[in-house]
């Protein structure tokens, strides 16, 4: 089945998220010229809601600044029948959410070697040293946070390159808190500052960073409780569910764990004061270059690699949904 939105023509359904919903794309541009591209674009059935589009348009309006290797990049951005959408960068590949639950299915364990999960988190936090010292049209530091740093959020390539996207819910952080800011993010990964409704600055990212580190060497997250409630409060509390020395690869260097150690401590003045300085650890440590050739290959293993038909992928109820707009 094929279909058309706006300018697109969808080719292939990508994700849904509680916000929206993802699809391979193609853009035709001048002398027969084809982008295929990520569109992105908000519910038919909640384009009436203004609160979401207006997210939906500061996301937009955050990833329009940002161009960097390690962040996924905004192309462009419109309505169309009411419908907002955005056209980004097409990662192919998969999230790193995925890799992990594949390897808890297969009961393979801890999927990655220590290198390429140090590999991975000098990525990020390449990403997140970029995003932090964003500066507005006056030259002032934003103080730009993404406060959603989580394996859903973090995409890989087939060819082992690693990119931090989603900035739904970033935000300057002190000069826009309000009374009515909602918490958001998912618990496990959301700072103690956060969840005490502090303000938060991109020390907030690097406990996140922290805890999808730990989550990658031991397989578990640190501070997960029966709720999330309980496990926000065990945050604050510093109280673990799974000790990082017990569960950790057999041999994993006590400066890696020291690196996680600091990372989710639950104050933040214990952690890295940046992602600069979180860098100087990470890259201490001589990666192979063969760790992104081996993390392509991990993650074609766990979603093979697949040639979209020139008709499209869509089913018919996926195309009657895209023509109601």
């Amino acid at each position: 089945m094929d279909a058309r939105f706006g300018p697109f023509r969808v080719l292939a359904r990508i994700a849904r998220g509680a916000m929206g919903e993802t699809f391979v794309a193609e853009r035709a541009g001048p002398a027969g010229v084809v982008h295929r591209e990520c569109l992105k674009r908000i519910f038919a059935e909640d384009s009436h809601r203004p609160d979401w589009i207006a997210m939906f348009q500061h996301e937009a309006r955050i990833a329009a600044g940002l161009r960097h290797q390690n962040i996924v990049a905004l192309r462009d951005f419109g309505v169309e029948g009411g419908i907002w959408w955005q056209s980004l960068d097409l990662v192919d590949g998969t999230d790193l959410r995925t890799v992990l639950a594949d390897f808890r299915q297969s009961g393979a364990g801890v999927p990655l070697p220590i290198e390429v999960v140090l590999h991975i988190v000098a990525e990020i936090a390449k990403a997140l040293a970029y995003v932090h010292v964003q500066c507005g049209a006056d030259g002032r530091p934003l103080g730009l946070v993404h406060r959603d740093v989580t394996p859903s959020n973090i995409l890989l390539s087939y060819r082992g390159e690693v990119r931090l996207s989603d900035f739904g819910i970033a935000k300057v952080t002190e000069s826009e808190r309000t009374r009515t800011d909602r918490m958001k993010g998912k618990e496990s990964y959301i700072s103690p500052e956060h969840a005490l409704g502090d303000g938060v600055d991109g020390r907030a990212d690097l406990f996140a960073l922290g805890v999808v580190m730990f989550e990658l060497l031991t397989g578990e997250r640190p501070y997960d409780g029966e709720n999330r409630n309980q496990t926000m409060l065990n945050g604050v509390r510093g109280k673990r569910t799974c000790d990082l020395r017990a569960s950790a690869p057999k041999g994993t260097p006590e400066a890696v764990l020291g690196i996680v150690e600091k990372l989710i401590a639950s104050d933040r003045e214990k952690r890295y004061p940046s992602a600069e300085a979180l860098l100087d650890d990470v890259t201490a440590w001589a990666i192979p270059a063969g760790m992104v050739r081996l993390l392509g290959t991990t993650v074609r293993a766990c979603r093979p690699e697949v040639v979209v038909p020139r008709e499209g992928t869509l089913s018919e109820a996926d195309v009657k949904a895209m023509a109601r707009r």
